[in-house]
C-alpha cells in the first residue's frame, strides 16, 4: 500500500464493532447470475469478478445486512442484496429499496454547486455574503463557497445543540417548514470555531448553507436540482423503506430526515446513485470543474470538495489506485460510495446496521479494503 498520511476521520464512529470475518486468499468461486458477462468489454477493462462474487458470498454467510453494487460506465457487474429491511416484519432487502444516502448527499450537493460554477452563476472563491445577506457582517463575511465545500469555513456544528434524554440531538427531531437548508441562519449562527480557511472542521452547517446558496441562485432546492439531473425515475419525496438498526436487535431512535437538508437528506435506490455516479464520471461537469471537485488536499487529510480524493494501494493491483471516496452515516444506516475514475469503476455499499466495521482502506485491511481490492484487482 502507498504510504499516505492518514485521511481525516470524517464519519460517525460505529457504536459497536461487528467484525465480519472472511477469507483473504484468492477466490475461485464461479461468477453468479448477478454478474453480467464481460466478453463485450475491452480486454483492459475486463474484471476478474469471481473474487468479488466470492467475497460477497462470504459477507452473506456472515450475516451482513445490506446491498452492494459494482459497476462500470456501461454495465452492472454485480448487484447483491442480503439481510432484512425491517426486523419487525422480516421483509428482506430487495434491489428496489430506497436507502438513506446520508452524507453521500454532500458529494451530490458539491457537484450541484460545481454545475452552477460551470454556468458562471456561482464563484468557488466568491464570498458567501454575495449570495446570502446574513453573511455580510462580522466574522462570517469572509467565508467563501470553496471553504464551505471543503469544511474550512469555521462554522459551528448543529450537533453541538441540546440533546434529548436518549442522546439524539434535538434539532434532528424538529418539524415544520424551518428545518434543513431553510434553518441555516438559525442553526449555524453561533460563534465560529476557527477563522475561515484555517482548519478542517467537518459539520453539516457548511452544506445547509450551500443548499441555501443554491436556492438563492437558482430558485430551486437541492432535491429539485437533482431531480433535473436524475430524471423521472428518481423521486426526491419517496418514502424510505429500509429501517436502520444500531445493533442486531436495537432499532435506531426516531428523527426527521428532512432536518439534514443538503447535508444528508437525499434518499434513493442503488441504481439511482449509480446513475449519478456515471454522470459524474462523464458529462455532468466540465473537465475543469471535475478536477476542482476531486482535488484532494494532503494538508486536509485529502479532503476534496464533498468527498475525499487520494491514491491507495489495493491487494492484487500492481500500483496505487485513485479513489474518490464518500461515506455517509445517520443513526442505523451506513453508506459507502467509491469511484475509481481511472478505471471507470463504481462501488456502492449500504448497510442498515450501524455496528458494521468497514475499516480503513489506507491501512491495507478491513471490509472496504477487501471489497475494493476484489472489485478492482481480483483479490
Amino acid at each position: 500500500m502507498s504510504l499516505l498520511p492518514r485521511p481525516f476521520q470524517y464519519y460517525h464512529v460505529p457504536r459497536i464493532a461487528l467484525r465480519l470475518v472472511f477469507a483473504t486468499v484468492a477466490f475461485s468461486a464461479p461468477i453468479s447470475s448477478s454478474v453480467n458477462a464481460q466478453t463485450s468489454l475491452p480486454d483492459q477493462r475486463r474484471l476478474p469478478m469471481a473474487a468479488m462474487t466470492a467475497l460477497v458470498d462470504s459477507l452473506e454467510r456472515s450475516g451482513f445486512s445490506g446491498s452492494i453494487m459494482v459497476a462500470n460506465e456501461r454495465d452492472v457487474l454485480l448487484f447483491r442484496t442480503m439481510g432484512v429491511a425491517d426486523q419487525t416484519t422480516g421483509r428482506p432487502i430487495v434491489a428496489t429499496d430506497r436507502w438513506r444516502w446520508a452524507s453521500v448527499s454532500k458529494q451530490i450537493t458539491a457537484a450541484l454547486v460545481l454545475r452552477e460554477v460551470d454556468a458562471g452563476r456561482i464563484g468557488l472563491d466568491a464570498q458567501v455574503s454575495k449570495y446570502l445577506p446574513v453573511f455580510r457582517n462580522g466574522a462570517r463575511a469572509g467565508i467563501t463557497v470553496r471553504q464551505l465545500l471543503q469544511h474550512t469555513s469555521g462554522l459551528p456544528s448543529e450537533d453541538g445543540g441540546p440533546r434529548d434524554p436518549d442522546g439524539m440531538v434535538r434539532v434532528y427531531r424538529e418539524r415544520g417548514g424551518d428545518v434543513g437548508d431553510a434553518a441555516y441562519a438559525r442553526l449555524c449562527a453561533g460563534p465560529l470555531t476557527t477563522a475561515p480557511g484555517t482548519r478542517f472542521n467537518y459539520n453539516n452547517c457548511d452544506y445547509l448553507v450551500l443548499g441555501a446558496v443554491l436556492r438563492a441562485q437558482t430558485g430551486k432546492s437541492t432535491a429539485e436540482l437533482l431531480d433535473k439531473v436524475l430524471g423521472p425515475a428518481w423521486s426526491p419525496t419517496a418514502t424510505e423503506t429500509v429501517r436502520g438498526y444500531l445493533t442486531a436487535d436495537t432499532a435506531e431512535p426516531v428523527f426527521n430526515l428532512a432536518t439534514y437538508g443538503a447535508a444528508g437528506a437525499f434518499t434513493g435506490t442503488l441504481q439511482n446513485l449509480l446513475t449519478f455516479d456515471r454522470l459524474l464520471l462523464g458529462t455532468l461537469l466540465s473537465p475543469t470543474a471535475r478536477k476542482e471537485l476531486w482535488r484532494g488536499d494532503p494538508k486536509l487529510g485529502y479532503a476534496a470538495l464533498g468527498a475525499w480524493a487520494f491514491e491507495s494501494g489495493l491487494g492484487g493491483c500492481t500500483g496505487p489506485v485513485r479513489l474518490i471516496e464518500r461515506r455517509g452515516s445517520i443513526e442505523g444506516i451506513e453508506a459507502r460510495n467509491v469511484l475509481m475514475p481511472d478505471r471507470g469503476l463504481v462501488v456502492i455499499m449500504f448497510t442498515n446496521r450501524a455496528d458494521v466495521e468497514f475499516g480503513e482502506v489506507w491501512q491495507g485491511r478491513g471490509l472496504m479494503y477487501d471489497v475494493l481490492s476484489a472489485a478492482a484487482c481480483g483479490r
